[in-house]
């Protein structure tokens, strides 16, 4: 009986071990989290959002567009994300997505009704593969200066999508210092800055 009873309490203190491990753990993750977005929002004038010591998310204004930005905690099967999203107004319509080349991916994006197209930048096309919705000209919207960010950031994997009104860009391996967060969010300035001079959105 008592042999019995110290294994029951030798589990109980094991899994209160882990619990506050654990908790611990996934504590200095998004303080560390807070951290980087807040840095953020000191440069650009936005703010960290409530709760910011369980899931920060930066909110700032670039011209009227309201840009948010938040850090996955990670997870069993999954990577901590970055992602940068901002919804926008589109006068036209206009559909893609930008990612770093995958062999699988190419067969979901037809079935889906994408097409892969390519840049005329071999450097670039070797690197990324981009599927549009319709058929707008995709080329002045990923000029050399948009691949140049592009590749610079390759060992990132940004994903960059346009899909029901709504920019994002999510990338992995990119909540290890400042300058990862800076240049997604300088990208999706410049993607926006594009959208916005070829008459994409307001």
């Amino acid at each position: 009986m008592c042999c019995s009873g110290s294994k029951i309490v030798f589990v109980v203190a094991w899994c209160s071990l882990f619990a506050a491990g654990l908790f611990l753990f996934y504590f200095l993750k998004s303080r560390h989290h807070f951290i980087l977005l807040q840095a953020q929002a000191i440069k650009r004038g936005g703010m960290v959002g409530s709760h910011a010591l369980i899931f920060p998310k930066l909110i700032f204004h670039w011209q009227n567009y309201q840009i948010t930005s938040f850090i996955t905690l990670p997870a069993k099967t999954n990577p901590t994300f970055v992602v940068v999203s901002v919804a926008v107004h589109p006068i036209k319509p206009c559909g893609f997505v930008v990612e770093r080349r995958n062999p699988w991916i190419p067969g979901l994006n037809i079935v889906f009704g994408s097409k892969k197209i390519p840049t005329g930048s071999l450097i670039f096309d070797q690197e990324f593969t981009v599927f549009r919705r319709g058929d707008e000209d995709l080329g002045s919207i990923l000029d050399p200066q948009v691949q140049e960010m592009l590749l610079t950031i390759k060992a990132q994997n940004p994903l960059i999508s346009l899909e029901k009104n709504v920019l994002t860009i999510r990338a992995p391996h990119s909540a290890h210092n400042a300058q990862e967060i800076d240049a997604l969010i300088d990208l999706t300035i410049v993607f926006l800055q594009r959208l916005k001079d070829l008459s994409f959105i307001v």
